[in-house]
Order: structure tokens, then sequence, then C-alpha cells
């Protein structure tokens, strides 16, 4: 008798001890100060990606919300002081869709002309933008939520001729 009460006082331990450990495992989790968002990808991007998929089909490869510090980098010979600042100018701000290779190389950057992509006014964005343009072999390509995929089609002809 006395070793079946010993034995259900250390079960009664163990499940406390247990219950105790999950419910700090609950606490330490809450304290984050992210959540999940909704949606990787608005209905009006999610549509334009899909076009822009069926339009590539199995030759390219299209990847949505790619920071641009993924595909450039400071040229060689900038002065070391302004690397840093030029590279948070990329490090943070996101290409729309990029389309690349089957291999990975970076064919095309895509935009949409969305507003929210942490500049302070749509000069200063398009400015931006208009840099990026002027990069060798880094296309800019500027897309509309709905347009049709004959429309899509076009533009990315002119930069994809093999399209």
């Amino acid at each position: 008798m006395l070793l079946i009460i010993t034995a259900a006082v250390f079960v009664i331990i163990g499940g406390v001890v247990v219950i105790g450990h999950f419910v700090r495992l609950g606490k330490k989790r809450s304290k984050s100060p992210y959540v999940k968002r909704p949606e990787f990808l608005s209905s009006e991007e999610l549509k334009l990606f899909n076009t822009l998929a069926e339009v590539c089909g199995e030759q390219y490869l299209v990847l949505p919300q790619v920071h641009l510090g993924s595909i450039l980098e400071v040229k060689p010979g900038v002065d070391w002081k302004e690397v840093s600042n030029q590279r948070s100018k990329i490090d943070r701000k996101p290409a729309d869709f990029v389309i690349c290779s089957k291999v990975g190389a970076v064919l095309a950057v895509v935009d949409t002309g969305r507003d929210n992509d942490n500049f302070p006014d749509k000069k200063s964005r398009d400015g931006f933008l208009e840099d990026l343009a002027q990069i060798e072999g880094l296309p800019l390509v500027r897309l509309r939520p709905g347009m049709s995929a004959d429309a899509v089609r076009a533009e990315l002809k002119k930069v994809l001729p093999n399209l």
C-alpha cells in the first residue's frame, strides 16, 4: 500500500512538472513581438504572380518579394565609408518579382508600382527605380496588377526575347 501511495505521489509530481514546463514554453512564445502575416502575397500580387508564372512557363523561375540585397552588391572600388550606406539602401527594399533563368541567373526585376516600399514619396521611389534600370544586365519591367497574360508577355518579351 505504501508503494502504491509513493508511486501515485511521484506521478502527480511528474505531471505538475510537465505541465509547468509547457506553461513556461507558452509564455516564452507569447513574448515575441511578431505574428504570422495572414497572407504572403495580396490577392492582386498573387494574380500577377500566377500570370507571370503562366507566361514564363517552364523556361524561367518567378520569385516574389526578393530583397534587392540578395541580387545586388556594392561595386568594387566604392569608398569603404560609403559601402554601408549604399548597402542599407538595398538590404530592406524588396523587388516585387524577380525573373531568373533555371540556373538562378537574375534576368529581370518586375515592379508593380505599389506604394508601400518604405519610400518617403513617389518621386524618390521612382528615382530609385530609374537607378535600378540603369544597372547593366538588370532590366526593370513595370507591370500593373490586373494586366492580361498577353500584355504581360508583350512587356516581358522586351527584355526576354526567347519568351
